[in-house]
């Protein structure tokens, strides 16, 4: 695996995305516009977790400004049905139940389990619901229409974990098209090193599949939070990581 794809995977799912610079928050008070595109915002979250079995592909443009510039592409498969989810993303596999969460790290014969995380944010890279990334690094969100899609950018604090974000998304369906978003490297405002990503959605269907894709059984058997088994499915040589206390 080249160093690119290990971190362009390590973005994808693996990463605290609300983690800010701040430590402390006052309440926020946005103006009109804002709060309209939160209603967009919740439609777009409720078009995946509200659908039925929904399924799509979506491809990942990556590039790494540092001392050099790097740039790779992964592509992903996603199935959804409510709150409950299965992504593969290049050797690396998503599998969330009612449950639990677990992620497969196949190059590294690895697999962590945790407590299930918020579907929504697994889409959208962010959850821009949350509270605490609207208090710590979100000051508004402005929009550009056009005949059959809406573009809303978000306009974030300069101590922001996040340098820009932006949905592009179908205003019939409210699917997503495209999403695009910087991060910084360190923690040097003037710093030009950031990590940039653009993903392209597409071929999305509804009733291609059933709950059996999201069953975690076959892969690990929860005894008690501290004792996890391998499952029949599961590799032998798979090194279980158990984080359900974390």
């Amino acid at each position: 695996m080249t160093k690119t794809k290990l971190n362009i995977k390590l973005l994808f799912l693996s990463m605290v995305i609300l983690t800010a610079f701040t430590t402390s928050a006052q309440k926020r008070f946005y103006d009109t516009t804002t709060i309209k595109l939160f209603d967009d915002i919740e439609a777009i979250q409720s078009a995946y977790n509200s659908t039925g079995h929904i399924s799509f592909n979506a491809t990942y443009y990556y590039e790494d400004r540092d001392s050099i510039v790097v740039r790779d592409t992964a592509l992903a498969s996603y199935k959804i049905y409510g709150d409950k989810f299965r992504i593969v993303f290049d050797s690396t596999e998503f599998v969330q139940s009612d449950q639990y969460n677990c992620t497969m790290y196949h190059d590294n014969r690895t697999i962590v389990i945790q407590q299930p995380v918020s579907m929504p944010k697994e889409v959208m890279q962010i959850n821009v619901m949350d509270t605490v990334f609207q208090q710590l690094e979100m000051s508004k969100m402005t929009s550009i229409d056009s005949s059959g899609f809406r573009k809303i950018s978000l306009q974030l604090d300069a101590n922001a974990l996040y340098k820009s974000y932006v949905i592009t998304f179908n205003k019939s369906t409210y699917q997503i098209l495209y999403i695009q978003y910087a991060l910084k490297k360190d923690l040097n405002i003037l710093s030009e090193k950031e990590i940039k990503v653009f993903i392209s959605f597409n071929n999305y269907q509804t009733g291609a599949f059933s709950d059996s894709v999201f069953l975690t059984d076959p892969l690990f058997i929860v005894k008690s939070s501290k004792e996890i088994l391998p499952g029949p499915a599961l590799p032998p040589d798979y090194e279980i990581i158990n984080m359900l206390d974390q």
